[in-house]
């Protein structure tokens, strides 16, 4: 566990140190800092997201909790600097200039900004749709239900599918950003791929959670 840790931190420390560079001084930014920092801050950031609802019933790691913090720290500070320097900077061309426009979150395709909100959207309903019940139990319950541990294992299994949803879609959102940018043309034809973005999504995340199983 303090291996794990370890590894951790220094995950979260590399992009920290990068966007504090690059955000001290302007010209000091470079693109391979969010290139890098970006992924690196959003994944560790997904990997400790279930020390947020811990927190609420005072049972989080302060460690993992502090970096959860800076790892979004670090992504909000990265993503302002990169659209800057974007904004700034000539126009970025070839498949470098695409995958920082979408790191930035600028020029998305509304097919890209559909699924990628769809991505948001998707853990919670999962949770309506299976313990939307148990939820507004123990909302009658008031503050008394975060000493429950079913309800707190809700919040952490809530948790843990905004954790691997974006993680499975994430690179789906990506191909289909440098599909529309580069190849796919027209109206209706990109929003046929929506349904395939979706069945994409659930399964990379099934098979997530079943590598995460096994390896533990």
């Amino acid at each position: 566990m303090n291996q794990q840790i370890c590894a951790f931190g220094i995950w979260v420390a590399l992009p920290f140190i990068a966007g504090l560079a690059g955000w001290a001084r302007r010209d000091s930014f470079r693109p391979w800092m969010a290139l890098l920092g970006i992924p690196m801050a959003g994944y560790a950031a997904l990997l400790a997201d279930a020390e947020l609802p811990r927190m609420l019933f005072f049972a989080s790691n302060p460690f993992l909790l502090a970096g959860e913090f800076a790892s979004l720290a670090t992504l909000i500070l990265l993503v302002t600097r990169l659209r800057a320097w974007l904004a700034a900077s000539p126009p970025q061309k070839g498949l470098l200039g695409d995958t920082l426009e979408f790191l930035a979150l600028t020029r998305w395709h509304p097919v890209t900004l559909f699924c990628g909100v769809a991505l948001l959207l998707l853990p919670g309903l999962w949770f309506v749709s299976t313990s939307f019940h148990l939820f507004l139990f123990y909302l009658h319950m008031g503050w008394r239900a975060l000493r429950s541990g079913d309800f707190q294992a809700l919040l952490e299994g809530l948790a843990v599918a905004y954790a691997f949803v974006p993680m499975a879609g994430a690179p789906l959102l990506l191909v289909m950003h440098l599909l529309f940018r580069r190849r796919m043309r027209g109206r209706y034809l990109p929003w046929l791929l929506v349904p395939l973005f979706l069945l994409g999504a659930m399964v990379g995340m099934v098979l997530l959670v079943t590598m995460a199983h096994f390896g533990d």
